[in-house]
Parts: structure tokens; sequence; C-alpha cells
């Protein structure tokens, strides 16, 4: 499983499509709606644990967009704890998770998504920062900068290497 991160506007989708139509893995966009619901969010956590062992490069994955977004949401995340750390672990073991940065700093990026949700306390944007950088403390990722399609070849490459 290729799992790519990123915020909004880094090309996720780009790559994605770009290594699906390359290497024919199959390709999943993941929703950007969270869930209310502790139903539908232990359903989703359950099948995202299904696909770590899948060839499919997804687009974002719900449970670390969980598990950073919940709480800006409703204060808490659908995801315990526990299961996030369960997992990292098998993500670690099972996925390649590429990360994305664009042009916008990561900071600017984190105000923006909390004032399109009407969230206006600047303490909230911290909180969200710092657990942004302490889950991908945990993950195992490649980092990649995109800054033009020479940028994309690189990530292209790299994978090649790994996966075939």
């Amino acid at each position: 499983m290729i799992i790519i991160e990123g915020p909004d506007g880094s090309g996720k989708t780009t790559l994605a499509k770009m290594l699906h139509s390359i290497f024919k893995i199959p390709y999943m966009h993941s929703i950007k709606k969270l869930p209310r619901n502790k139903d539908i969010a232990e359903e989703r956590y359950n099948w995202y644990r299904l696909l770590l062992g899948i060839e499919i490069i997804t687009d974002r994955c719900y449970v670390i967009s969980e598990a950073i977004h919940g709480p800006l949401l409703r204060s808490e995340s659908l995801i315990a704890e526990d299961q996030l750390n369960q997992f990292i672990k098998e993500m670690n073991h099972t996925a390649r998770v590429i990360y994305l940065f664009c042009d916008q700093s990561f900071e600017h990026k984190i105000t923006e998504e909390i004032a399109e949700r009407e969230v206006a306390a600047e303490s909230k944007r911290d909180q969200i920062v710092i657990r942004y950088r302490e889950l991908y403390s945990r993950i195992k990722c490649e980092k990649w900068w995109i800054k033009s399609i020479d940028d994309y070849r690189e990530v292209f490459w790299m994978i090649r290497r790994v996966w075939r």
C-alpha cells in the first residue's frame, strides 16, 4: 500500500493518478469528510487496516486524517489512541507513506483549514500543528517538497526502485 498524504494543493491526487497510470495499481481517493458517528469511524478504521497488506494507492488515509482533524471538528478523535498506535505500527511495516509539501507554509495551511471550519481559536491551530508534527514523527515516511514536475519524477523513480 502506498499512502500519499499532505495538505490540500500539495499534489497528492496528481501523484496518485500518475502512479496509477504507470504501475496499473488500483487507486483510491479517500473521502475528505470525516464521519461524526463512532460506528462509521470504527468501520473505516477496520477497512483501512485490511488495506494495509494490499497493493493499492490511496490519496489520503482516513485513520491519519481522523487522528489529526477529528479533534478540530468535534473536540476529540473517533480513533482511540491505542487504535492509532496499532495502525501506525502495522503501517510502518506494510505500507509506504509519502508526505508531500507544497509552496504554502505548514502553519498557514492549518490556519486556512481552521478558518474554513469556522474555528477561530489560535490555540486550536497550534494544537493541530503540534499533532501533525507529533504524528508524523512516529510514521516512517518519505517527505517530498513538490515545486515542479521534476519533483514528481524523483518521487516516481524512488517508488519504482522500491515497489517493483
